[in-house]
């Protein structure tokens, strides 16, 4: 979660599967009139980083919009391609 003077403005669920040794990223929101200033990036920047220091998993989420897919492409996730499809709209983090 993010806060701006103690009100939460972005926050996001971070799942961890130790069964299948992965974990996922889900429900990434922000606050519309916080939009646009980094908070989500940071939300998830951090969840990755406490994520590598605990676990050495792959971390993967689903992202369905166009302004999503540029923030997890610029934080340095890839489409899941299996073969020509893709798979189920998945990105993965590329360590």
């Amino acid at each position: 979660m993010y806060c701006v003077r103690g009100k939460p403005v972005s926050a996001a669920s971070f799942v961890v599967m130790n069964e299948f040794n992965t974990a996922v990223i889900d429900n990434v929101y922000t606050v519309p009139e916080y939009r646009n200033k980094g908070y989500a990036t940071a939300v998830i920047r951090h969840a990755l980083k406490e994520h590598r220091f605990r676990f050495d998993s792959l971390v993967f989420l689903y992202a369905y919009n166009e302004q999503a897919k540029r923030i997890y492409q610029k934080i340095g996730f890839k489409k899941i391609r299996l073969g020509r499809l893709e798979f189920w709209n998945a990105w993965l983090d590329k360590r």
